[in-house]
């Protein structure tokens, strides 16, 4: 299981991934991430944002975690959380030159080559990244590997995330899912008692008609 640091282990693996194949495919773009209205700072020329903008519970861990504590209100297990997380990602760049549509190809191919958030790759993302604060992430520990997939959105629908989230002017943009981060709460379960000794009986019984 993971602990709080997931959610933003698998944003800085998504980072990693798209920086690396947009390097090859647009030399020079970068990757960022902030809100899609936020000013872009000294960031200019061709680049992708991405933006954690929902996540919900996953529907096929939901049931995983029903019971954790007895009626008394003990703990019986460690609880846990099963999260989908959705992210839009934002393609800026100069129109004439088709940048903005040459970062989404990038991105999509990239992330269909490596759709899989594997252990290797959330150690060299931690190693790697100036983030100091991932260093304690346990999503390497997580038996169910993290997936990235196009988000099912419709056209209606993402101009709504548009309108409702940003309120600005649309930029061309695609929605991913990663899915599924599973959180583990840190209370942990009590303990079985002991078992003071072992008996054990043997007795022949013949079989009765």
């Amino acid at each position: 299981m993971s602990n709080h640091l997931a959610i933003a282990t698998v944003t800085a693996v998504l980072n990693k991934l798209l920086q690396e194949g947009i390097s090859q495919d647009v030399p020079g773009a970068q990757i960022t991430t902030q809100r899609p209205d936020a000013p872009g700072g000294n960031i200019s020329g061709a680049r992708i944002n991405v933006f954690l903008y929902h996540a919900m519970p996953n529907t096929a861990w939901r049931n995983a975690d029903i019971r954790t504590r007895r009626p008394k209100g003990d703990l019986v297990k460690h609880g846990q959380a099963s999260l989908d997380l959705h992210y839009i990602l934002t393609f800026y760049g100069n129109e004439q030159r088709l940048e903005p549509q040459r970062l989404m190809g990038s991105s999509i191919q990239t992330l269909i080559d490596s759709p899989l958030i594997t252990q290797e790759m959330i150690r060299e993302t931690i190693t790697s990244s100036n983030l100091q604060e991932l260093e304690a992430s346990t999503l390497a520990e997580q038996v169910q590997l993290v997936k990235f997939f196009p988000s099912d959105i419709t056209t209606e629908e993402l101009s709504r995330v548009w309108s409702v989230f940003f309120q600005i002017p649309y930029s061309l943009s695609f929605a991913y899912q990663a899915t599924a981060v599973v959180i583990q709460g840190r209370k942990p379960g009590k303990s079985p008692l002991p078992v003071r000794s072992r008996r054990f009986f043997t007795s022949p019984v013949r079989p009765v008609l």
